[in-house]
């Protein structure tokens, strides 16, 4: 029996997490830069003011993930059905959201900045800094939701480089603006703010880019025909209720320090804080890979392929913290150096702090990670537990042992990470009870679908004959009318062997995924390869015979070149059943 290999699948992720770790590294990296850079050339409470400026960029992030996420997800189900104009009824949809939204914090940054920074701090010391940092924030916070957005766009619709680009142009000119507004311009901790606006502003300059490639699904058209505001709702419920609760574990966790610790265990917070923005450099690069990939095969109802990427995407955040939080336990002084918090009197704690941080970054990673499985696979009632529990479940923890066991207030992080791990463990293993075909913990369908057959080929003769043999008997043992079955054999025959004819000519292994499924009505051909763009649809009468063959038995055919892969759909009837 012929199966399934993941050479395709791998390689579609692995161009994905390229590109999703430099964006997500470039950005993580600008922030903790940012804040370094301030801390530097302002002064260490510069940096806490920033730090206690969080929860209202964690707001914007808030309503990025509410409606750019959700709709990114419904845009990557309707291009794995071939939608395109609900893909883009989705897409007009959240850039109006995000424009209604940016509209909304220009007007609350002009009149109500004061109440605003308020809310953010209680310390007089600070609130001079978080007030001037926090209204500029305000008034562009528009930019905050469109550069993310957009890029999350342009990565569903098979621009993960440009995407990147954008976020690296970003960041990149972010520091520079950084040292020019706050060094030679003197315009203080509003200059960093200013600095961040801007670059975001030419970022989204750079996405716009894309919308002009000819290959591009993703168009400006002012429709919102077959699409539902409820279901962008729905599927970015659970992202956005995490950045939610993660707004009140910051305002909570702040306060808790600064009444226990003062302005020291701020600094110290401030820290810790920072090193998990770059542990979701591997988190938020995993997800902006996995996601668009699986959700698209999700569309194109292919379990096997969801579960392969998957999987890719927790064996490799798993290695990735490994590695990054050992290096963290053997050198914590490289961190807190970082930020100027290496003097005598202060750096025994910070770094026995950092220590007992790091330790929580790899089961948040792993449970982050289930979440947005768990949103894929439309589990809402998990996904939405996850992210309230897994952002507030440290709070009580942290007020109890900074209460009665002051030092080890740190580890508040892993004792929440853990009682939420038990608790999901917990309702996993009680929906296997109820359905044993589901995996555990992920809840993905371990066998494939019934009436179906999916497997791989490499591109040579051999397999090819191999292939239109497993093919036929698959056929016959589902006892499909021999019309219709020699239909099937004709058009995956002349499809296969145009691609193995006119692939690449290169030494290397390649192959070719072949799936077919039966329904009552129609059988359903998918035949994807990672050879030379090819449309076989669009053949003019030098292409050949057998594309002529495929194109009479078949009135409904789609290709899409994406991932750097051609992906040629087929539903050929089948009235005798």
């Amino acid at each position: 029996m012929l199966k399934r290999n993941p050479y395709l699948i791998n390689k579609a992720f692995r161009s994905y997490l390229i590109a999703s770790i430099l964006a997500a590294a470039s950005t993580s990296i600008g922030v903790v830069v940012d804040g370094a850079v301030v801390s530097h050339l302002i002064s260490p409470k510069g940096f806490a003011a920033i730090n206690l400026a969080v929860p209202l960029q964690q707001l914007f992030v808030t309503f990025h993930l509410l409606f750019n996420m959700g709709a990114a997800m419904l845009i990557a189900f309707a291009i794995g059905k071939g939608n395109r104009s609900e893909a883009n009824g989705y897409f007009f949809m959240a850039v109006c959201c995000d424009l209604l939204i940016g509209l909304l914090c220009l007007v609350g940054g002009g009149f109500f900045s004061e109440r605003i920074a308020h809310l953010l701090c209680s310390d007089a010391e600070l609130f001079p800094l978080v007030h001037d940092y926090a209204k500029v924030l305000s008034l562009t916070g528009v930019v905050y939701l469109l550069l993310p957005g957009l890029c999350v766009f342009v990565r569903t619709d098979g621009s993960p480089r440009l995407a990147t680009m954008a976020l690296v142009v970003a960041n990149i000119t972010n520091i520079i603006l950084d040292i020019l507004f706050i060094k030679y311009l003197d315009w203080g901790i509003e200059g960093a703010s200013w600095a961040t606006s801007i670059s975001y502003l030419i970022g989204i300059g750079v996405t716009l880019i894309h919308f002009r490639k000819p290959f591009a699904m993703l168009c400006f058209c002012a429709s919102l025909k077959g699409v539902s505001f409820g279901r962008v709702i729905l599927m970015g419920v659970p992202m956005a209720l995490a950045s939610i609760c993660m707004i009140i574990r910051l305002l909570s966790m702040n306060h808790i320090v600064l009444y226990y610790w003062g302005a020291v265990g701020m600094s110290i917070l401030s820290v810790c804080f920072n090193l998990l923005i770059l542990a979701n450099v591997f988190v938020s690069g995993t997800v902006q890979a996995m996601q668009p990939i699986a959700a698209i095969f999700k569309g194109q109802e292919d379990s096997q392929g969801v579960r392969i990427v998957v999987n890719n995407a927790f064996k490799f955040l798993l290695v990735c913290q490994l590695v990054y939080v050992s290096f963290i336990l053997v050198f914590p002084s490289v961190f807190s150096g970082l930020f100027g918090l290496n003097g005598p009197d202060i750096a025994n704690e910070v770094n026995l702090a950092i220590r007992m941080a790091a330790l929580s970054f790899l089961p948040f990673s792993l449970i982050y990670l289930l979440m947005v499985v768990y949103q894929l696979l439309e589990e809402h009632g998990l996904a939405i537990f996850i992210s309230v529990a897994q952002s507030l479940a440290a709070v009580p923890v942290m007020y109890l042992l900074a209460r009665f066991v002051s030092p080890m207030i740190w580890l508040s992080f892993l004792i929440g990470e853990g009682i939420v791990f038990l608790m999901i463990l917990s309702a996993t293993v009680y929906k296997r009870r109820c359905d044993s075909s589901l995996a555990l913990l992920t809840l993905l369908p371990i066998g494939v679908l019934d009436k179906s057959i999916d497997f791989s080929i490499k591109r040579e003769m051999d397999d090819f004959f191999d292939s239109l043999r497993y093919i036929d008997s698959f056929l016959m043992e589902n006892r499909l009318d021999v019309t219709v079955r020699n239909q099937v054999n004709a058009c995956c025959e002349e499809l296969i062997l145009n691609i193995i004819k006119h692939g690449r000519s290169d030494t290397l292994k390649h192959y070719i995924d072949v799936r077919i499924l039966l329904f009552e009505d129609k059988v359903r051909i998918s035949i994807k390869d990672d050879g030379i763009p090819f449309d076989p649809i669009r053949y003019d009468e030098k292409t050949g015979f057998g594309l002529l063959i495929v194109k009479n038995f078949c009135k409904d055919m789609e290709y899409k070149y994406i991932w750097g892969q051609n992906m040629v759909f087929l539903n050929i009837s089948n009235p005798h059943t």
